[in-house]
């Protein structure tokens, strides 16, 4: 399905706006087309800093304002969202391609502009009802409703998600549509840990026929296409106060509308504008972007400094955003590269700056378990195995299929392993339980595991029946602890090319910034195994954050008003920890043992 749709439908590359700056409005009514000001510029709060994790599927904004008055300030604010998606002309009607969202075409975008019922079904029919004329006549046009009541109208808008038949046919389903909505229905707003209430919403419409093409030719099929758009505006309104003389958190999340969730186009595109951000008091001391995407600044001087870690980093200081400046962000889909394939030691960086491992106690003893590299080098009928005991070093040997396992007696809560970090790292991610090998199976290779796992046994059956972490107290040079808390997820499975391979086998949900130091990870909790008490942690690695990430939160890390150290850590912990397949696996762990 994929290789049927990217050719035709790189044509809908659909351009998403995201205004993403808040600027004071005085009144709704006083919003105007494409951007939000204020009458004047606010000369109390300051905008000091801002941190923009720009997706193609989502954006997260988080602002440090400074109240720097003496008294409490309410700010009238709006934060709109653009979402533009092109159609054709056809003997007076508008004939949509498809949406950006679904591999159907989307009837509610052009129910919630015209604020009318299209159609009572999720079929394509409603596409003839579209006329010219009345679509021209919303142009420019902007109506208000109460959030509550516009969100009772979204409930019955004919917004439909896409599904398969018995032949694999798409076809539209309402039920499947709701994952839509979050596009239409607003962002969420927090101030101070305190979610903001949105008030109301202001549904502005804008109609280009025929206008000069804004997808780069290359896009495009050839010459002859021409699209006409239509543009939405959610205006989604909000008051905020601030108190005197104080630092205040703004957070706002969006689902950005984009190509991400179906195959329109190998390209992403998306806006955000900044030139509102200048509304505010003074400039910006630090604006930092992060993105996977690549950025294009639009009427813009000020050039930022550019690095890269797990993502492109774009540092903007002493900045003052100028009149309709904006960014433009770009991501090409990678293409296939190596066939699927099974975890194995070069899925995990050398943890060269990791010395002085020790435990209280390890269990004695040798087992054997899976080795990748042999099989690929022996002849299939020879049992590829290693020999490795369950001593702390295999927790740091690169080697995904063996373990340390502590030696008490009971569960082993309160024993620990340690180790030293040379430098400062973000960490510890973690393998849980012993994998000694992997889920997947070809032809007769269950026989070929029995050779040195037993006639008859699963490959998950040693997984199951030790304990695994359910979380560990991991304690710091200083005696700072942090609770590390596991997800009970099996490692032996197959590896999709497209995955950060590392990153699919981590069970730790909450890695953190390390100094270098000694540190202790002691079991606190564990899932209980089905025969066995003894508790196993598989393969520990670090992620080595680049110099100039480093810098930036070393800088700020003392300054309790400061956003950025959290931050970072919330970058990190997005990009790096992924639970995506988590109850696919639990599942299907469950099936193997049932089966």
């Amino acid at each position: 399905m994929k290789k049927l749709f990217s050719t035709v439908l790189i044509l809908t590359a659909v351009l998403t706006t995201l205004f993403a700056d808040d600027g004071g409005s005085l009144r709704v009514e006083d919003w105007t087309y494409g951007n939000i000001y204020v009458k004047e510029p606010n000369d109390k709060i300051a905008l000091e800093n801002e941190i923009l994790y720009f997706k193609n599927n989502s954006a997260r904004v988080i602002f440090d304002f400074k109240n720097t008055s003496d008294s409490v300030v309410k700010v009238p604010c709006s934060f709109p969202v653009v979402i533009k998606v092109p159609f054709k002309t056809f003997q007076g009607k508008a004939r949509p391609t498809y949406s950006q969202w679904t591999d159907i075409l989307d009837s509610g975008i052009w129910e919630i502009a015209l604020n009318k019922y299209i159609s009572d079904d999720g079929g394509e029919s409603w596409r003839n009802k579209l006329n010219i004329e009345e679509l021209k006549a919303k142009d420019k046009t902007l109506r208000v409703e109460k959030y509550e009541d516009y969100l009772k109208q979204l409930d019955s808008y004919r917004i439909y998600g896409s599904t398969t038949d018995e032949n694999g046919k798409y076809i539209s389903d309402r039920r499947n549509g709701d994952h839509l909505k979050k596009y239409y229905s607003g962002c969420d707003i927090k101030q101070d840990g305190k979610k903001i209430q949105i008030l109301n919403v202001g549904i502005e419409v804008n109609v280009e026929i025929n206008p000069a093409s804004e997808i780069e030719s290359k896009f495009v099929n050839s010459a002859d296409d021409e699209f006409s758009y239509l543009t939405l505006v959610l205006h989604f309104y909000h008051e905020l106060e601030f108190m005197p003389l104080k630092h205040s958190k703004l957070e706002v999340s969006y689902a950005v509308a984009s190509l991400s969730s179906s195959y329109h186009s190998l390209i992403y595109e998306g806006f955000y504008d900044i030139s509102t951000g200048g509304t505010w008091k003074g400039s910006m001391k630090k604006f930092l972007v992060a993105s996977p995407m690549s950025l294009e600044i639009k009427n813009g001087k000020t050039k930022p400094e550019k690095f890269h870690d797990i993502l492109n980093f774009y540092l903007f200081e002493t900045y003052k955003p100028e009149s309709e400046e904006y960014f433009i962000f770009r991501q090409k889909l990678e293409e296939d590269g190596e066939p699927d394939r099974f975890l194995e030691s070069r899925d995990f960086p050398k943890q060269n700056f990791v010395s002085n491992i020790q435990s209280h106690t390890s269990l004695k003893g040798t087992y054997r378990h899976y080795d990748y590299d042999k099989r690929q080098n022996d002849d299939e009928n020879e049992p590829a195995i290693k020999i490795s005991g369950y001593g702390p070093e295999t927790c740091f040997d690169s080697d995904p299929y063996n373990g340390w396992v502590e030696g008490q007696p009971g569960d082993g809560i309160n024993d620990w392993i340690g180790f030293t970090l040379e430098k400062k790292v973000f960490g510890p991610f973690a393998i849980n339980g012993l994998t000694k090998f992997h889920t997947n199976s070809y032809y007769n290779e269950f026989d070929y595991i029995s050779q040195f796992a037993g006639k008859g046994r699963k490959p998950t059956d040693t997984w199951l029946e030790n304990n695994r972490i359910k979380s560990m107290n991991l304690v710091g040079p200083n005696g700072k602890t942090t609770k590390l808390k596991f997800r009970d997820l099996y490692a032996g499975f197959r590896l999709s090319t497209t995955d950060l391979y590392r990153n699919k086998f981590n069970a730790i949900e909450n890695p953190v910034i390390l100094d270098a130091g000694t540190y202790k990870m002691e079991i606190a909790e564990v899932y209980k195994g089905t025969k066995y008490d003894d508790t196993v942690l598989g393969e520990i690695w670090f992620y080595e954050i680049s110099g100039r990430l480093l810098e930036l939160y070393d800088s700020e890390e003392k300054n309790k008003n400061s956003i950025f150290p959290e931050e970072i850590t919330d970058l990190l912990r997005d990009c790096l920890v992924d639970f995506s397949y988590a109850e696919y696996f639990m599942n299907y762990r469950f099936n193997c043992k049932d089966d």
